[in-house]
């Protein structure tokens, strides 16, 4: 298991009940240390937030492709189950909840370690389209 943190500047806990099941609704960064989220970038320490220390077992680990590395920056996948084990009014305005990955009963989306061959040939003319990064 791993733990993660993910910030958002609002409050959040009235949709997260201790119990509720819940279907994760997009792909979204994590850090694997909690005070990284202090930075103004992220949840700064001032107003209305919300903290999820996230218990995962599929999140991928994409530090070594990040700008800042030193983030141990993890992607939650975009489908991923949990439970909320908890919620904790922290005062000031910020809340923390908790959340443990959950086995689904069946799946949303096939997992992203998983790829099939294709037999596909494809013809070798050169193309006209040039990858350009933006």
């Amino acid at each position: 298991h791993r733990h993660v943190f993910r910030g958002i500047k609002a409050d959040l806990h009235e949709y997260y009940p201790s119990g509720k099941k819940i279907v994760w609704g997009s792909f979204s960064s994590c850090a694997a240390f909690i005070d990284i989220l202090e930075s103004n970038l992220l949840l700064g320490i001032s107003g209305t937030r919300t903290i999820f220390d996230i218990e995962c077992d599929s999140g991928k680990d994409i530090s070594q492709y990040s700008y800042f590395p030193q983030e141990k920056e993890v992607i939650i996948v975009i489908a991923t189950q949990f439970t909320v084990t908890g919620c904790l009014n922290e005062g000031n305005g910020l809340f923390t909840i908790q959340l443990k990955e959950t086995k689904p009963s069946h799946h949303l989306l096939k997992p992203v370690t998983h790829f099939s061959e294709s037999k596909k040939t494809y013809p070798s003319k050169k193309s006209n389209f040039r990858l350009i990064a933006v």
